[in-house]
């Protein structure tokens, strides 16, 4: 397995210091990415500014695997792990209004004003779980490969740069 292996989908991060000896590999938001910057990007930096995730993720590194603060490294997840981020975040809100909307539909048939209030706090009543859910998870980073093209940090692993 490459490190651009296809079968993931990849994230570059930079190595932090946590505390003296402790590192962590950080990943910018969505303004980092040029084609988010540009306009022309996915729409993951539109819905996670939405959903209140445009913080920095950030990875905790193992201290034996020898990385230095300041080098670049790309962090790959399998996509079936994104598409159950995606449909606990996206879809079950999205099912759970329009359920909502339903059965409020069915008690009140001639209120819109109490229908969609129905949609909405169904909706909320399932989103916000699955995003407290979503942010306890574990990172579950599938591969951790270095950055071609970037300069490599001269101090020692553990250390930064300088």
């Amino acid at each position: 397995m490459s490190h651009s292996d296809p079968a993931l989908i990849w994230q570059t991060g930079t190595v932090q210091e946590d505390v003296p000896g402790r590192l962590r590999l950080e990943f910018a938001g969505s303004a980092a990415c040029a084609r988010c910057a540009s306009g022309k990007g996915c729409g993951a930096g539109l819905f996670s500014g939405l959903l209140l995730l445009s913080a920095p993720a950030r990875l905790p590194l193992p201290a034996e695997a020898g990385y230095r603060a300041g080098q670049h490294l790309r962090a790959g997840i399998r996509p079936r792990r994104l598409v159950i981020a995606a449909l606990l975040l996206y879809l079950l809100p999205v099912l759970a209004f329009v359920t909502g909307v339903l059965l409020a539909d069915a008690l009140w048939p001639a209120s819109d004003g109490r229908t969609l209030v129905g949609g909405l706090l169904a909706c909320a009543m399932l989103w916000l779980p699955a995003l407290a859910m979503v942010r306890r998870w574990p990172v579950q980073v599938d591969r951790i490969a270095v950055c071609p093209g970037f300069p490599e940090p001269t101090g020692e692993p553990g250390r930064p740069s300088g």
